[in-house]
Formats: C-alpha cells, sequence, structure tokens
C-alpha cells in the first residue's frame, strides 16, 4: 500500500507540473517557421509566453477540450491560408486532451503555446486574434480590444449552430458567402448592416479545388456526430431507415468502393453510436461483402472515434477484408458520390458539384434541406414533434438559389489562400480606418 501510495503521488505530482507548465511546440523552434536562438529549456514559464507572442502578432486561439479539435485547425494551415509563420496557435490545457492535442500539432508542424488561462496572455503586441470555435473564454479574451477578434469557425453548414448568438461579439466574421450572410440575418443574429460592416466573404479556402472527377463508382458517407444536445442531433446513424437508402444507393449505382467517414467527435457523448457505426458496417457487408465491393472505414487520426471505435469488442469481430485506417485529410473530390447529413461535408460537397445524396434526422429540418440539396431522404422518426435548434424553425428560408459561396470582391475568387489571407487582413485593415 505504501509503494501505491508513493507511485500516486509522484504520478499526480509529475500531472500537476504539466497541467500548471506553459508549454510551446516543438515546431516553433524549426527554421521554416521562424526559427529562434533561444534555448527553449532555459525559459521560465513567463518567458514563455512572451517568447512566443513576440514572434508572433496574429494568434488563433482554441479553448476545446476535445483532441480532435485539432483537425479543426489543420484545415485552416493544410489550406496554407494560415502561414505558420505568421499565425501561432494559443491553445488552453485540459488534462485528458492535452497529450493527444500537442502530439498531433507537432506532427502536422503547427506551432503552438499551451496556457492554463487566456489571462497568461499579454495581448499588447497582438493585432488579431482569430477563433474556430464559440468556447465561453473568448468573450472574456474580447474584453481586451486591442487586437481584432475575428471568427472563421470550422465549416459553413446549414445546421443551426451556425447562427450562434456568441457572433455577435466578434469584431469580424469570416463567412463563406452569402447564404452564410443571408442565415445571419434571418436568424436575428445580426442586423443587415452589421453583417454589411462586420463579415467578409473569404468562400472555403480549406475546401481542394475539383480538378477531375471523382473515382468512379465510389462512395463516402459521412455521417455528423451526436451533438452536445438533443435539439443538435442531425446525424444519421442511429436510424434504420439509413441503413436502408445506404443499401439500396449503393446497388442501384454499381458503387465498387464504399468508404465510411464518421465525425472526429463521434461516439463523444452518446457510445451506443459505434454500435450503431458497427451495425451499418456489418449490413454492408453481409449484402455486398461476396460481390467484391471494397468496405473501408476512415477514422480521424486521433480523434475520438478513432480511439472508442478500435477499441470496441464489436469492431475487433469485424471481417478481416473491411479496411480500417487513421487518416488525417478528407477530400470530397476523391468520391463519385457522398452520402452525408446535414453538414460542412454537405455544404462542401455540394459547392463541390459532387452527387450528393442528403439524409435528414429531424422533420423540422426537412424543408430546410429540400430547399438547398436535390436528393434527400427523411431518415428520422415518424414525428412532427422532434427537436430542432430554434434558430432552424424561426424563419423561413428564403431563396433556394442564395449561392454558398462568394467573396468580398471578384477578384479574390482565383487567389490562392495564402494571398487571400492578406487580403482578409487588408480589407479589416480598411474597415477599421474607416470608422475612425
Amino acid at each position: 500500500m505504501i509503494k501505491l501510495d508513493l507511485y500516486y503521488s509522484r504520478f499526480w505530482g509529475y500531472a500537476q507540473k504539466i497541467r500548471k507548465s506553459v508549454l510551446i511546440g516543438k515546431s516553433f523552434w524549426a527554421p521554416d517557421t521562424g526559427g529562434s536562438d533561444v534555448d527553449p529549456s532555459n525559459l521560465i514559464e513567463k518567458d514563455r509566453v512572451s517568447v512566443f507572442l513576440a514572434r508572433y502578432r496574429k494568434l488563433l486561439y482554441v479553448d476545446n477540450s476535445d483532441e480532435s479539435s485539432t483537425l479543426q485547425v489543420a484545415r485552416w494551415y493544410n489550406s496554407n491560408f494560415l502561414a505558420t509563420s505568421e499565425v501561432g496557435v494559443v491553445i488552453v490545457k485540459y488534462a485528458k486532451s492535452l497529450r493527444k492535442v500537442t502530439t498531433s500539432l507537432d506532427k502536422l508542424g503547427i506551432p503552438y503555446l499551451a496556457i492554463n488561462s487566456f489571462t497568461e496572455l499579454d495581448l499588447k503586441n497582438v493585432s488579431h486574434i482569430f477563433y474556430v470555435f464559440n468556447s465561453a473564454s473568448n468573450s472574456l479574451l474580447m474584453v481586451n480590444r486591442t487586437p481584432l477578434h475575428v471568427f472563421l469557425g470550422h465549416g459553413q453548414s446549414e445546421k443551426g449552430a451556425c447562427e450562434h448568438p456568441m457572433l455577435r461579439m466578434y469584431d469580424y466574421i469570416g463567412v463563406a458567402g452569402p447564404r452564410a450572410k443571408e442565415k445571419l440575418v434571418l436568424s436575428s443574429i445580426l442586423s443587415q448592416s452589421d453583417v454589411a460592416s462586420r463579415c467578409i466573404q473569404i468562400g472555403m479556402p480549406y475546401m481542394p479545388r475539383r480538378e477531375r472527377d471523382g473515382r468512379p463508382g465510389s462512395l463516402i458517407y459521412a455521417p455528423t456526430w451526436e451533438g452536445g444536445m438533443p435539439e443538435q442531433e442531425y446525424s444519421s446513424l442511429p436510424f434504420g431507415k439509413t441503413q436502408q437508402y445506404f443499401l439500396d444507393l449503393v446497388e442501384k449505382n454499381d458503387i465498387q468502393v464504399v468508404v465510411i467517414r464518421p465525425h472526429p467527435s463521434t461516439a463523444i457523448k452518446n457510445r451506443n453510436y459505434v454500435v450503431y457505426l458497427n451495425d451499418l458496417i456489418m449490413a454492408l457487408y453481409n449484402r455486398f461483402g461476396d460481390d467484391g465491393i471494397a468496405i473501408e472505414v476512415e477514422l480521424q487520426s486521433g480523434s475520438n472515434i478513432a480511439r472508442r471505435f478500435q477499441s470496441s469488442k464489436l469492431t475487433k469481430r469485424l471481417p478481416a477484408s473491411i479496411i480500417i485506417r487513421e487518416v488525417n485529410v478528407l477530400n470530397l473530390a476523391e468520391y463519385e458520390f457522398v452520402l452525408a447529413d446535414i453538414s460542412a461535408v454537405a455544404t462542401e460537397a455540394a459547392a463541390l458539384g459532387l452527387k450528393l445524396h442528403v439524409l435528414v434526422a429531424q422533420l423540422s429540418d426537412l424543408q430546410v434541406a429540400r430547399n438547398r440539396y436535390k436528393d434527400v431522404i427523411y431518415v428520422g422518426l415518424e414525428s412532427s414533434e422532434d427537436l430542432s435548434w430554434p434558430s432552424m424553425t424561426k424563419f423561413k428560408i428564403s431563396d433556394v438559389n442564395t449561392p454558398e459561396v462568394g467573396y468580398e470582391h471578384e477578384s479574390w475568387e482565383k487567389l490562392q489562400p495564402d494571398i487571400l489571407f492578406r487580403e482578409v487582413v487588408l480589407e479589416m485593415t480598411r474597415r477599421e480606418s474607416n470608422l475612425k
């Protein structure tokens, strides 16, 4: 017992030390991000913050305990919209996900500063802070009016959460195009004048360009996660109709390769989603396993669903012919068919002009989907009493032809993401000058 107590005492002491330490990512010291002659081992906590903020006048702030949050950070850097030499990531540490988050950022080569609280930041020389999540501490950070606070988000969709009340607080909001601006007005989140002055249309710089048609006979099913609250449950995974529609789609279109790509946060609230996923895979195998159709499961590397799915006893019983792999990048343009829920995947697939089929889990969202997409199937409960995010039923969806993707200036459309970022920063500077 004494030895055990000593072990836990040492472990707890180490955990507390890590929890309280301010960490700087390995790539911060790399030459391609600007490098540094300072020996990081000689820096005390306060100096680590100072050294990081001396390098970066633009920050991307992330306060999210989900280990999959790095995916939403990475897509802005992988596209070169954000450059590692210009924008540094500041993450708030959470014990349960710290190791996975920092390891992932190190592998991706993204420089980061891991802090315990936003209060450790001295922002007097910071010009811009970008946000990809609507976290509670964002509002506290925004009390500091020295930098401009800019919301980028992590994907445009018809989900009601895209009209979050917190959007009222940011100085500027990067939106995909006219559709996003329209929804912010119709949901009463922003006034027409606020949208005109604070929203900047940047398109979807993180979306891969479609240079050729996807692989013939390929289909990806990318269900979203279960949502944080019942009214945000957009996932089609729990419903039997999803299986039937999926199987029929495969058969009718002579599909040869099926890829299932669940949202990284799947099963974070409800572990039954691992069961639903396994049931769907086995339904595919039982129907097409002897027909030579390839069935593949792609899991976001280091994500919640990757960990829970691969450790499940049900998964271990899957036939050996089913390929399961962890990946970092999702490129919808590689596929001929896309089967998705109301989510950013559906929005991006539609913008790419892919053969998209949208599964709707809640009746109250059915008309929204039908107004936006060609092939829509309702898979949810046969009841008009299902829940929905308030903003989705609060207003009528207007013109079906409102474009999803657009740019603040016509000349921006053909810009490479890194040049587009510089133009966006200049646009904010111009608008700030006009306010003075």
